[in-house]
Protein backbone atom coordinates (compact mmCIF):
# COMPACT_ATOMS: atom_id res chain seq x y z
CA UNK A 1 0.00 0.00 0.00
CA UNK A 2 2.86 2.15 0.69
CA UNK A 3 4.19 1.55 -2.23
CA UNK A 4 1.66 2.20 -4.51
CA UNK A 5 1.08 5.42 -2.64
CA UNK A 6 4.56 6.32 -2.98
CA UNK A 7 3.78 5.64 -6.85
CA UNK A 8 0.75 7.92 -7.15
CA UNK A 9 3.06 10.83 -5.53
CA UNK A 10 5.72 10.30 -7.91
CA UNK A 11 3.59 10.44 -11.21
CA UNK A 12 1.90 13.89 -9.43
CA UNK A 13 4.71 15.39 -8.86
CA UNK A 14 5.72 14.49 -12.04
CA UNK A 15 2.23 15.86 -13.71
CA UNK A 16 2.63 19.05 -11.92
CA UNK A 17 6.54 19.68 -12.22
CA UNK A 18 5.60 19.37 -16.24
CA UNK A 19 2.67 21.18 -16.24
CA UNK A 20 5.15 24.56 -14.15
CA UNK A 21 7.36 23.86 -16.90
CA UNK A 22 5.33 24.57 -19.91
CA UNK A 23 3.83 27.59 -18.31
CA UNK A 24 5.41 30.90 -19.65
CA UNK A 25 6.49 28.94 -22.70
CA UNK A 26 5.45 30.19 -26.29
CA UNK A 27 6.30 26.87 -28.31
CA UNK A 28 4.60 23.57 -27.42
CA UNK A 29 4.91 20.82 -29.24
CA UNK A 30 4.49 23.30 -32.75
CA UNK A 31 6.06 22.75 -36.36
CA UNK A 32 8.14 25.42 -38.00
CA UNK A 33 9.93 25.84 -41.50
CA UNK A 34 12.67 27.62 -41.62
CA UNK A 35 15.36 28.98 -44.57
CA UNK A 36 18.59 29.99 -44.12
CA UNK A 37 20.19 32.44 -46.25
CA UNK A 38 20.94 30.19 -49.06
CA UNK A 39 16.88 29.45 -49.28
CA UNK A 40 17.39 25.53 -48.30
CA UNK A 41 14.06 25.42 -46.23
CA UNK A 42 13.95 23.00 -43.05
CA UNK A 43 11.24 21.26 -41.02
CA UNK A 44 11.84 21.60 -37.05
CA UNK A 45 9.71 20.33 -34.33
CA UNK A 46 10.21 22.20 -31.22
CA UNK A 47 8.42 20.36 -27.51
CA UNK A 48 8.90 23.49 -25.87
CA UNK A 49 11.05 26.54 -25.91
CA UNK A 50 10.13 29.81 -25.03
CA UNK A 51 12.92 31.58 -27.18
CA UNK A 52 13.61 30.22 -30.63
CA UNK A 53 17.49 31.49 -30.47
CA UNK A 54 18.36 28.53 -28.21
CA UNK A 55 16.71 26.16 -30.83
CA UNK A 56 18.99 27.27 -33.78
CA UNK A 57 21.61 29.26 -34.71
CA UNK A 58 20.37 32.33 -35.54
CA UNK A 59 22.96 33.65 -37.52
CA UNK A 60 21.90 32.41 -40.89
CA UNK A 61 18.18 31.96 -41.04
CA UNK A 62 15.96 34.20 -42.56
CA UNK A 63 12.35 33.25 -42.90
CA UNK A 64 10.12 31.21 -40.03
CA UNK A 65 6.74 30.21 -40.29
CA UNK A 66 4.91 27.63 -37.62
CA UNK A 67 2.83 24.94 -39.62
CA UNK A 68 1.54 23.31 -36.96
CA UNK A 69 0.47 24.13 -33.43
CA UNK A 70 -1.06 26.64 -31.42
CA UNK A 71 0.96 29.72 -29.37
CA UNK A 72 -2.05 30.91 -27.72
CA UNK A 73 0.50 33.80 -25.82
CA UNK A 74 3.55 35.17 -27.29
CA UNK A 75 5.57 35.74 -23.95
CA UNK A 76 8.87 38.60 -24.02
CA UNK A 77 12.11 37.31 -25.72
CA UNK A 78 10.20 34.33 -27.65
CA UNK A 79 11.74 35.61 -31.39
CA UNK A 80 14.67 37.68 -30.67
CA UNK A 81 17.92 38.08 -32.13
CA UNK A 82 17.77 37.24 -35.37
CA UNK A 83 20.62 39.04 -37.38
CA UNK A 84 19.20 38.17 -41.25
CA UNK A 85 15.07 37.48 -40.54
CA UNK A 86 13.59 38.92 -43.13
CA UNK A 87 10.08 37.16 -43.40
CA UNK A 88 8.27 35.71 -40.21
CA UNK A 89 4.90 33.97 -40.48
CA UNK A 90 2.81 33.30 -37.11
CA UNK A 91 -0.42 32.70 -38.92
CA UNK A 92 -3.42 30.55 -37.96
CA UNK A 93 -1.56 29.91 -35.05
CA UNK A 94 -4.38 30.40 -32.45
CA UNK A 95 -2.27 33.65 -30.92
CA UNK A 96 -4.85 35.39 -28.36
CA UNK A 97 -2.12 37.50 -26.82
CA UNK A 98 1.35 39.24 -27.55
CA UNK A 99 3.52 40.62 -25.16
CA UNK A 100 5.59 43.72 -25.22
CA UNK A 101 9.12 42.75 -26.19
CA UNK A 102 8.05 39.32 -28.08
CA UNK A 103 10.25 40.88 -30.79
CA UNK A 104 13.11 42.50 -30.43
CA UNK A 105 16.74 42.57 -31.82
CA UNK A 106 15.50 41.65 -35.68
CA UNK A 107 16.87 44.64 -37.28
CA UNK A 108 16.29 43.50 -40.81
CA UNK A 109 12.66 41.73 -40.08
CA UNK A 110 10.55 43.55 -43.37
CA UNK A 111 7.20 40.94 -43.24
CA UNK A 112 5.33 40.22 -40.30
CA UNK A 113 1.88 38.25 -40.60
CA UNK A 114 -0.71 37.38 -38.04
CA UNK A 115 -3.61 36.93 -39.82
CA UNK A 116 -5.74 34.67 -38.87
CA UNK A 117 -5.20 34.25 -35.21
CA UNK A 118 -7.83 35.10 -32.10
CA UNK A 119 -5.67 38.52 -30.69
CA UNK A 120 -8.55 41.17 -29.02
CA UNK A 121 -5.96 43.78 -27.93
CA UNK A 122 -2.77 45.39 -29.27
CA UNK A 123 -0.56 46.95 -26.62
CA UNK A 124 1.75 49.79 -26.87
CA UNK A 125 5.02 48.19 -27.39
CA UNK A 126 4.43 44.80 -29.50
CA UNK A 127 5.49 46.42 -32.46
CA UNK A 128 7.27 49.09 -31.57
CA UNK A 129 10.57 50.02 -33.01
CA UNK A 130 10.42 47.32 -35.67
CA UNK A 131 11.75 48.01 -38.87
CA UNK A 132 8.77 46.60 -40.69
CA UNK A 133 7.34 47.47 -44.40
CA UNK A 134 4.27 44.91 -44.20
CA UNK A 135 2.12 44.36 -41.09
CA UNK A 136 -0.68 41.78 -41.45
CA UNK A 137 -2.90 41.42 -38.74
CA UNK A 138 -6.05 40.52 -40.77
CA UNK A 139 -8.81 38.83 -39.58
CA UNK A 140 -8.46 38.44 -36.33
CA UNK A 141 -10.99 39.54 -33.37
CA UNK A 142 -8.83 43.11 -32.42
CA UNK A 143 -11.32 45.54 -30.48
CA UNK A 144 -8.62 47.54 -28.69
CA UNK A 145 -5.32 48.84 -30.23
CA UNK A 146 -3.25 51.52 -28.27
CA UNK A 147 -3.18 54.82 -29.85
CA UNK A 148 0.57 54.27 -29.75
CA UNK A 149 1.06 50.38 -30.85
CA UNK A 150 2.29 51.59 -33.55
CA UNK A 151 5.09 53.83 -32.63
CA UNK A 152 8.47 54.67 -34.13
CA UNK A 153 7.74 52.20 -37.37
CA UNK A 154 9.05 54.41 -39.73
CA UNK A 155 9.39 52.25 -42.79
CA UNK A 156 6.37 50.81 -42.52
CA UNK A 157 4.49 50.76 -46.37
CA UNK A 158 1.06 48.85 -45.50
CA UNK A 159 -0.71 48.20 -42.69
CA UNK A 160 -3.44 46.08 -43.10
CA UNK A 161 -6.35 46.05 -40.37
CA UNK A 162 -9.12 43.80 -42.12
CA UNK A 163 -11.88 42.35 -41.24
CA UNK A 164 -11.41 42.60 -37.06
CA UNK A 165 -13.72 44.51 -34.45
CA UNK A 166 -12.43 47.90 -34.43
CA UNK A 167 -14.73 50.02 -33.23
CA UNK A 168 -12.68 53.71 -32.39
CA UNK A 169 -9.93 54.76 -35.05
CA UNK A 170 -6.57 56.52 -33.47
CA UNK A 171 -5.14 59.02 -35.79
CA UNK A 172 -1.68 58.58 -34.09
CA UNK A 173 -1.59 54.92 -35.31
CA UNK A 174 -0.59 56.93 -38.50
CA UNK A 175 1.93 59.16 -37.47
CA UNK A 176 5.34 59.40 -38.09
CA UNK A 177 5.21 56.97 -41.11
CA UNK A 178 6.72 58.52 -44.25
CA UNK A 179 6.57 55.56 -46.53
CA UNK A 180 3.00 54.52 -45.61
CA UNK A 181 1.35 53.59 -48.72
CA UNK A 182 -2.18 52.03 -47.89
CA UNK A 183 -3.85 51.28 -45.05
CA UNK A 184 -6.37 48.70 -44.86
CA UNK A 185 -9.29 48.74 -41.93
CA UNK A 186 -12.40 47.57 -44.08
CA UNK A 187 -14.69 45.51 -42.31
CA UNK A 188 -14.39 46.31 -38.81
CA UNK A 189 -17.30 48.36 -36.61
CA UNK A 190 -15.87 51.94 -36.54
CA UNK A 191 -18.55 54.35 -37.01
CA UNK A 192 -16.89 58.07 -36.36
CA UNK A 193 -13.50 59.20 -37.59
CA UNK A 194 -12.12 61.79 -34.91
CA UNK A 195 -10.64 65.44 -35.79
CA UNK A 196 -7.55 65.09 -38.15
CA UNK A 197 -8.04 61.21 -38.81
CA UNK A 198 -5.63 61.93 -41.81
CA UNK A 199 -3.76 64.93 -40.83
CA UNK A 200 -1.02 63.57 -41.10
CA UNK A 201 -1.32 60.53 -43.73
CA UNK A 202 -2.61 61.24 -47.21
CA UNK A 203 -2.15 58.08 -49.06
CA UNK A 204 -4.87 55.10 -49.60
CA UNK A 205 -7.52 54.43 -47.22
CA UNK A 206 -9.67 51.44 -47.26
CA UNK A 207 -12.68 52.31 -45.07
CA UNK A 208 -15.13 49.83 -46.76
CA UNK A 209 -18.00 47.91 -45.09
CA UNK A 210 -17.61 49.84 -41.95
CA UNK A 211 -20.75 51.40 -39.62
CA UNK A 212 -19.89 55.18 -40.24
CA UNK A 213 -22.47 57.64 -40.21
CA UNK A 214 -21.05 60.89 -41.62
CA UNK A 215 -17.73 62.58 -42.48
CA UNK A 216 -16.62 65.94 -42.78
CA UNK A 217 -13.43 68.43 -43.26
CA UNK A 218 -11.90 68.11 -39.84
CA UNK A 219 -10.64 64.52 -40.86
CA UNK A 220 -7.83 66.51 -42.79
CA UNK A 221 -6.85 68.62 -39.86
CA UNK A 222 -6.13 72.39 -41.06
CA UNK A 223 -4.50 71.92 -44.36
CA UNK A 224 -6.49 73.96 -47.27
CA UNK A 225 -5.13 71.95 -50.07
CA UNK A 226 -5.12 68.76 -49.41
CA UNK A 227 -3.53 66.07 -52.02
CA UNK A 228 -4.93 62.24 -51.71
CA UNK A 229 -4.38 59.03 -53.16
CA UNK A 230 -7.61 56.85 -52.66
CA UNK A 231 -10.34 56.96 -50.15
CA UNK A 232 -12.91 54.04 -49.83
CA UNK A 233 -16.08 54.25 -48.04
CA UNK A 234 -18.17 52.15 -49.94
CA UNK A 235 -20.78 49.79 -47.58
CA UNK A 236 -21.09 52.36 -44.05
CA UNK A 237 -24.03 53.94 -43.28
CA UNK A 238 -23.17 57.76 -44.78
CA UNK A 239 -26.24 59.91 -44.82
CA UNK A 240 -24.86 63.06 -44.81
CA UNK A 241 -22.05 64.34 -47.23
CA UNK A 242 -20.83 67.55 -46.29
CA UNK A 243 -20.28 69.89 -48.84
CA UNK A 244 -16.92 70.89 -47.27
CA UNK A 245 -15.43 67.45 -46.96
CA UNK A 246 -13.13 67.10 -50.07
CA UNK A 247 -13.57 71.36 -51.32
CA UNK A 248 -10.69 72.05 -52.66
CA UNK A 249 -8.62 69.01 -52.36
CA UNK A 250 -7.06 66.52 -55.13
CA UNK A 251 -7.86 62.81 -54.80
CA UNK A 252 -7.68 59.87 -57.01
CA UNK A 253 -10.53 57.70 -56.24
CA UNK A 254 -13.61 58.84 -53.62
CA UNK A 255 -15.88 55.97 -53.35
CA UNK A 256 -18.90 56.54 -51.61
CA UNK A 257 -21.01 54.06 -53.02
CA UNK A 258 -23.64 52.20 -50.83
CA UNK A 259 -24.44 54.27 -48.35
CA UNK A 260 -27.45 56.14 -47.66
CA UNK A 261 -27.20 59.48 -49.28
CA UNK A 262 -30.15 60.56 -51.02
CA UNK A 263 -29.09 63.93 -52.00
CA UNK A 264 -26.36 66.64 -52.26
CA UNK A 265 -26.49 70.28 -50.81
CA UNK A 266 -24.52 72.50 -52.18
CA UNK A 267 -22.12 73.22 -55.19
CA UNK A 268 -21.15 69.69 -56.98
CA UNK A 269 -18.12 71.23 -58.21
CA UNK A 270 -17.07 70.91 -54.39
CA UNK A 271 -17.94 67.29 -53.83
CA UNK A 272 -17.04 65.97 -57.44
CA UNK A 273 -13.38 66.91 -57.13
CA UNK A 274 -11.79 63.20 -57.36
CA UNK A 275 -10.47 62.00 -60.53
CA UNK A 276 -12.82 59.10 -60.11
CA UNK A 277 -16.23 59.41 -57.47
CA UNK A 278 -18.39 56.54 -56.87
CA UNK A 279 -22.03 57.17 -55.87
CA UNK A 280 -23.83 54.59 -57.23
CA UNK A 281 -26.33 52.35 -55.01
CA UNK A 282 -27.30 54.77 -52.57
CA UNK A 283 -31.09 55.72 -52.19
CA UNK A 284 -30.96 58.86 -54.63
CA UNK A 285 -33.85 60.78 -54.45
CA UNK A 286 -34.72 60.72 -58.26
CA UNK A 287 -35.10 64.48 -58.36
CA UNK A 288 -31.62 65.17 -56.88
CA UNK A 289 -29.90 62.37 -59.02
CA UNK A 290 -31.13 64.14 -62.04
CA UNK A 291 -29.34 67.71 -61.28
CA UNK A 292 -26.12 65.64 -60.36
CA UNK A 293 -26.06 63.95 -63.72
CA UNK A 294 -27.14 67.19 -65.45
CA UNK A 295 -24.62 68.51 -63.72
CA UNK A 296 -21.89 65.77 -64.61
CA UNK A 297 -23.39 66.02 -68.23
CA UNK A 298 -22.86 69.68 -68.51
CA UNK A 299 -19.14 69.52 -66.91
CA UNK A 300 -18.34 66.37 -68.70
CA UNK A 301 -17.60 64.93 -66.15
CA UNK A 302 -19.67 61.78 -66.91
CA UNK A 303 -16.49 58.98 -67.26
CA UNK A 304 -15.49 60.47 -63.44
CA UNK A 305 -18.65 60.13 -61.40
CA UNK A 306 -19.53 56.30 -61.36
CA UNK A 307 -23.77 56.40 -61.09
CA UNK A 308 -24.85 54.11 -64.00
CA UNK A 309 -27.11 51.61 -61.45
CA UNK A 310 -29.22 54.56 -60.98
CA UNK A 311 -29.24 56.38 -64.24
CA UNK A 312 -30.84 52.87 -65.21
CA UNK A 313 -33.41 53.25 -62.03
CA UNK A 314 -34.24 56.65 -62.13
CA UNK A 315 -34.72 56.49 -66.10
CA UNK A 316 -36.48 53.25 -66.21
CA UNK A 317 -39.87 54.26 -66.80
CA UNK A 318 -41.44 57.55 -68.24
CA UNK A 319 -42.65 58.73 -64.15
CA UNK A 320 -39.26 58.05 -62.41
CA UNK A 321 -39.49 55.89 -59.07
CA UNK A 322 -39.31 58.53 -56.20
CA UNK A 323 -35.86 56.71 -54.92
CA UNK A 324 -33.37 55.24 -56.65
CA UNK A 325 -32.99 51.74 -54.21
CA UNK A 326 -30.90 49.20 -55.53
Amino acid sequence: MIARNSQFILLTTFILNALSLSQNVTFNHVKIRYAAEDDQYFTAGIISENNLKNAWNTSQITRIAVLEGSLPIIYPDSITNFPVLKYLVLSRSGIEQIHPGAFENLPVLKSLKLSENKLTTIEAGVFSNLKLLYLNLDQNLIETISPHAFDNMTKLTMLDLNRNQIKIFHPEWLQGKPLLGTVRLGYNQIEHLPSGAFANYHKDVHLNNNEIKSVSRDIFGSDDNITFGNLWFSRNEIEEWKEDFVKGAKIKTLDMSRNKLQCLEGKYENFFVARHTRIDDNPWNCECFFKVEKWAVQHQREQGVDMAVCARVCHASVLPPRQCRM
